[in-house]
């Protein structure tokens, strides 16, 4: 397993400008961190960076943040086994 740090970080979304909002502040505060500091962001972080969100929003921050720990897991695992990328969809 690698910790480098991420020298970028991108999304795509076809959610509301909430969800928009949320995955260009993680990008921001997710790139240049290592794969454990990654690992560490929390809802609480992207909603901290756009100075808050509404009540009815804050899953905008969930989703964003369980979406990067997502690829970070798919990541790893794709390191422990990268044959098994070749047969994915």
């Amino acid at each position: 397993m690698t910790a480098a740090a991420s020298s970028r970080a991108s999304f795509m979304t076809d959610g509301c400008a909430n969800s928009i909002a949320c995955g260009s502040a993680l990008t921001g505060i997710a790139t240049g961190k290592d794969v454990k500091e990654a690992m560490l962001i929390g809802q609480q972080a992207v909603i901290d960076a756009l100075d808050g969100l509404p009540e009815e929003d804050k899953h905008c921050a969930v989703n964003t943040v369980n979406t990067l720990k997502a690829a970070i897991r798919d990541y790893l695992d794709t390191l422990k086994e990268p044959w098994k990328k070749v047969y994915r969809r």
